[in-house]
């Protein structure tokens, strides 16, 4: 079998991720080796798979940020990798670059209402509920809430249910902190 990105994003869709890494690594492998240069969808697709992959949790986080960010050098605007890579740094604890990917998104979108605000709005709550800071927490949630209503839901399959339990635990704390 001919290994190349569709066959990484195949492994990918059926999250069969170890499958997907070794699939994008032997590509950028064989990239390095000689023109092209690897691929920004390469990167970002290996580098999705690392968010992803249950066996190396302590180190997976930092080779998915080093992958987000070779892709994010291809396309310092790309909504995906940047996304990505603002989950990866909040799962290693490192907020304050989360939340300045975050940001970047927010500013690429505009003011738009496009659907791609609410996980960034959901995990600026999450940074915000991490650091303890309930009240931004609920201003972030309150936002994706809120851009789920005006979007009438008709992009979405299904309401993220954990949208909704992290903006009542926030507001728990809230309660329990006056």
């Amino acid at each position: 079998m001919a290994i190349d990105t569709d066959t990484g994003n195949k492994f990918l869709s059926e999250l069969e991720i170890d499958s997907a890494i070794g699939a994008f690594t032997v590509i950028i492998g064989k990239a390095r080796q000689g023109p092209p240069d690897p691929a920004f969808k390469d990167y970002l697709g290996r580098g999705i798979a690392r968010c992803f992959n249950p066996v190396k949790p302590g180190e997976k986080y930092a080779e998915a940020i080093g992958d987000l960010s070779a892709a994010i050098a291809f396309d310092n605007n790309n909504v995906e990798a940047l996304y990505y890579r603002a989950y990866a740094y909040y799962m290693s604890k490192l907020y304050d670059p989360a939340v300045a990917d975050c940001e970047k998104i927010k500013k690429v979108l505009g003011d738009s209402q496009d659907i791609a605000n609410i996980p960034v709005c959901e995990l600026l709550g999450l940074i915000q509920a991490a650091r303890k800071d309930y009240l931004k927490a609920a201003e972030h949630y309150r936002q994706a809430i809120q851009l789920l209503f005006e979007r009438k839901l008709k992009d979405l399959p299904i309401i993220p249910p954990s949208l909704f339990d992290n903006y009542r635990k926030v507001c728990d704390k809230m309660r329990e902190d006056d």
